[in-house]
């Protein structure tokens, strides 16, 4: 029986994308608790700026990837110092729209990463966990630009990010409360795409995972 190496979680780089996914749950879980006090709004912006330091730092030895990280997540990070210069710290839909390029960035070469990935470490699955966290803030960006182009885009009319996010997860996962709908043709249409990307994101990583838990165990029945 052929026995895997033994290599340690630094050189298997099982921690690179464990910063990204810690600030990723904290800015979900705290962005609701932002508007309650002015040390909530500077947590918000602050885990805005750590998301792209993070990530940046995630592609560290890889110098294409580091390059997009760093043009990308200092657009990220330039976006949040200036509404945090105009006082803007509430005004969070401008933070998270300046962001969107990085997120989806990141995204898209998080995938790319597992989808060539040989066998599975903890950062596939760290990985995995922040591409899912991804979507859902890249669309709640997405939601916050639709309604800032027609504020009647939402049922309730909502404006702050914190709605966008609740109705981004709750679409992304297809639970659909119903508290908070989309009304506009622009909405509508996001809203479809994501349940879809939620979907069919769960279905293929899941399976990508299994197929990758399976080669590695035959390899190692050799």
């Amino acid at each position: 029986m052929k026995k895997p190496p033994v290599l340690s979680a630094y050189e298997k780089g099982h921690f690179h994308y464990l910063n990204l996914l810690i600030t990723l749950v904290m800015l979900v879980v705290f962005i609701p608790y932002a508007d309650s006090s002015s040390a909530g709004a500077t947590l918000s912006a602050g885990l805005l700026i750590l998301i792209p330091i993070a990530g940046i730092a995630a592609y560290r030895r890889e110098r294409r990837k580091l390059i997009g990280a760093s043009i990308l997540g200092g657009i990220a990070i330039a976006t949040v110092l200036y509404e945090v210069a105009g006082g803007n710290l509430t005004d969070r839909p401008f933070l998270f729209m300046g962001s969107i390029g990085f997120y989806v960035f990141m995204t898209i070469n998080i995938v790319g990463d597992i989808a060539v990935a040989k066998r599975i470490t903890l950062d596939t699955i760290y990985g995995a966990i922040c591409v899912y966290l991804l979507m859902g803030i890249t669309w709640a960006g997405a939601y916050a630009f639709i309604a800032y182009l027609e504020p009647s885009s939402f049922s309730v009319g909502a404006t702050d990010f914190d709605s966008f996010l609740y109705f981004s997860f709750v679409t992304l996962t297809t639970l659909g409360y119903g508290d908070l709908l989309p009304v506009s043709e622009a909405a509508r249409t996001a809203a479809i795409m994501e349940a879809m990307s939620g979907v069919l994101y769960s279905a293929t990583m899941i399976a990508r995972l299994v197929g990758i838990h399976a080669s590695q165990h035959s390899d190692y029945s050799t």
